[in-house]
């Protein structure tokens, strides 16, 4: 039964890219949910940023297993209701809200090492779960979020191209149309 859930939650969100081989969409997830806490949480984004940490170090468990491989399994299964309910918007949303919530920890945390080891400390049992899901019922997510995905594959073809001669042509007629469609 499980099996036959999940394998439709997988067909109906199309997740089918967390898990593949190259995890291209945690990758586009992880770029997404970079960009939301930088606009929510600018002071902790610096802070990452200053000691080099990005969420693709951090955020594997709450992606890829929506949080089910990170939390006790009653926190976990009211994360998968929120995602099947709004998808992507609700993981972001319980993100943002767990990192504002141990904010301070994490501001005081001085090397890369210590942000990491905090990060995965927070799902140890915590006062502060007790409102996890009502601060992220009242996270404002950036009406950016379309862009934030269109931004990843540009920054993903610029990468690809980067120095060829390809690029230049590319960039100059494809990429602005491009934008408007997908805009």
């Amino acid at each position: 039964m499980s099996v036959a859930l999940f394998t439709s939650l997988i067909i109906s969100k199309s997740l089918s890219g967390l898990y593949s081989g190259s995890l291209p969409e945690f990758e586009l997830r992880a770029f997404i949910l970079d960009r939301v806490i930088e606009a929510n949480l600018p002071k902790l984004f610096s802070h990452f940023k200053k000691h080099g940490v990005r969420s693709n170090m951090f955020a594997t468990q709450w992606l890829i297993t929506f949080f089910s491989g990170y939390f006790q399994t009653e926190m976990a299964a009211t994360v998968l209701d929120n995602f099947v309910l709004e998808g992507w918007p609700a993981l972001y949303r319980i993100s943002v809200a767990l990192l504002r919530l141990f904010e301070p920890d994490l501001l005081q945390a001085s090397e890369f090492h210590e942000l990491i080891q905090t990060v995965s400390s927070m799902n140890q049992p915590d006062p502060r779960h007790s409102i996890l899901f009502a601060v992220a019922a009242n996270e404002v997510l950036p009406e950016e979020l379309g862009q934030y995905e269109l931004d990843y594959f540009i920054d993903q073809v610029q990468s690809k191209l980067q120095g060829r001669d390809e690029w230049t042509k590319l960039d100059q007629k494809l990429l602005p149309s491009l934008a408007t469609r997908l805009a």
